[in-house]
């Protein structure tokens, strides 16, 4: 069995989603802490008006005990004694700071009540956590890829988990149904999924779950290889030789290199002689990024000097690299394709001599 649903009885007629200002909270505080345990309420709460606040778990006893020890910080109370697999806390005034949670009422309670969430990154984290403790669910499909996914009979409930995805940088969560029917219907089973690797990283890099299940795949997320930029797989296809598709597959078997045949014609055998890909259309594009780069080669030995090189290179080797990323002096796209030039001598295809002349006044910067 699931985590119980949540539930609110009617509470007192103080305007519930009524927007809450920090003087109105007597007992709880804006933090990390509440904002996992109000995504997890509202996710797989029971939340009623004569105080009591309970989550049921069948399946998970690491996530009960997190949400024992994390009320008792936040409402300064002991758990009532009771049943097992049950956790149950008894306070009318913190259910009144809590607002309604019910499964048609949360998202109008969070944005309302506790905009805070909302207006910083790290804490809207912590309440996609909660929310993700309580009802997302991780698994492999037949292509051995990771889904994400959350389900629920209320189609606001699962756009406003997509938009909060969003606002924290995951590029393409998808939803289904992708719009509410006409005509209501309360047994509709909305889902929203995450199956891009760079969106399942970002999450598995914040998202932090009670279950040992859910954090076992989440490791595995981690430890995935990342997609290859056509630039990356290009540079594996000549260090590797130039190979043919059947060498290339005969390659991946011997361990000699991660990429099989497939991924090449995945990023790059898109093209007009099949909507599924090939390899002739890849090995195409691999020969065009190569003749590019030998172009560019030539057009940047003759304009940048040994002096610029050694900079670039000195600010790979120190770490400066990363130092411009969290300053934002690049995209992280840019930066890579800066770091294979000054790593391999290669210039990938989006590099000017704009970009190192920008890249040489930062590492300046940097080092002064």
């Amino acid at each position: 069995m699931s985590p119980e649903r949540n539930v609110v009885q009617t509470i007192e007629p103080r305007a519930v989603n009524e927007t809450f200002k920090e003087e109105d909270y007597k007992i709880l505080r804006p933090s990390h802490e509440l904002s996992w345990m109000l995504g997890l309420l509202s996710g797989a709460g029971y939340v009623a008006a004569n105080g009591k606040i309970r989550l049921t778990s069948m399946r998970n006893p690491e996530l009960l005990t997190e949400f024992r020890i994390v009320g008792q910080r936040l409402f300064g109370k002991e758990p009532q004694a009771g049943q097992p697999n049950v956790v149950c806390f008894f306070s009318k005034q913190i259910v009144q700071e809590i607002g309604d949670l019910r499964n048609d009422a949360w998202v109008e309670t969070i944005q309302r009540r506790h905009r805070w969430v909302l207006d910083d990154k790290n804490l809207t984290w912590k309440f996609i956590e909660g929310i993700f403790d309580a009802k997302g669910h991780l698994r492999k499909n037949i292509a051995k890829n990771f889904v994400l996914f959350f389900m629920s009979t209320n189609f606001t409930n699962v756009d406003f988990i997509k938009k909060l995805l969003l606002s924290v940088g995951i590029r393409k969560p998808t939803t289904y149904p992708q719009e509410q029917p006409k005509e209501s219907d309360i047994y509709t089973q909305y889902t929203i999924s995450v199956y891009n690797i760079e969106d399942l990283k970002l999450i598995a890099d914040n998202v932090h779950p009670k279950s040992p299940e859910k954090q076992k795949i989440l490791k595995a997320i981690r430890e995935k290889p990342d997609r290859p930029t056509d630039t990356g797989l290009y540079l594996e296809w000549k260090r590797l030789g130039k190979p043919s598709s059947y060498n290339i597959d005969k390659l991946k078997h011997e361990g000699e290199t991660e990429f099989s045949r497939e991924v090449y014609v995945r990023i790059l055998g898109r093209g007009q002689i099949s909507d599924r890909g090939s390899f002739t259309e890849a090995k195409k594009n691999l020969v065009k990024i190569d003749k590019g780069i030998e172009s560019r080669d030539k057009r940047f030995q003759s304009e940048i000097g040994e002096d610029e090189r050694q900079i670039w290179r000195y600010a790979v080797e120190h770490g400066l690299i990363k130092k411009m990323a969290d300053a934002g002096m690049f995209t992280p796209q840019k930066l890579e394709s800066i770091e294979i030039y000054c790593r391999t001598g290669i210039v990938p295809e989006d590099l000017t001599i704009g970009d190192f002349d920008q890249f040489t006044i930062g590492v300046a910067n940097l080092v002064d």
